[in-house]
């Protein structure tokens, strides 16, 4: 969907709040530097002048309590998962994340040829058959 929305625009940068490292990596499918996963100060100023951006002390850009004091997701807060492969949860990377209601600030910078690559290894959905329901 993302690659899809980028294909054919003019678009430099893009930005998202999020506490899900799935969007993070749906993201860098088509990103060449992700704030906050990079430090970088071009991307970090954009992610300032996001609304509602606060920086604490020290830290990264989120947005307090965008999700309210329960969380968007319950039991099951993606924050749990890692961002890498192996190695620490989102919620450790980003202390802020502790609390359910917070979500990261997250800006890009697109590259064009990574979009078109991106593309270029989707399949063409008119070309995909319903598999109906499994036995098990």
């Amino acid at each position: 969907m993302l690659q899809n929305f980028l294909d054919g625009s003019d678009v430099d940068y893009i930005s998202t709040y999020t506490r899900n490292p799935a969007v993070l990596r749906m993201i860098k499918s088509v990103a060449h530097t992700i704030y906050p996963i990079n430090d970088d100060k071009v991307l970090e100023r954009l992610a300032k002048d996001m609304p509602h951006a606060e920086q604490p002390t020290n830290d990264v850009i989120y947005h307090l309590n965008r999700y309210g004091a329960g969380g968007l997701y319950g039991s099951d807060d993606p924050a749990d998962q890692p961002y890498f492969t192996s190695g620490p949860t989102l919620k450790m990377m980003y202390r802020q994340l502790v609390d359910p209601g917070t979500a990261l600030v997250v800006t890009a910078r697109v590259l064009p040829h990574l979009v078109e690559d991106a593309l270029s290894r989707t399949t063409d959905i008119a070309n995909n058959q319903y598999n109906g329901e499994q036995d098990d």
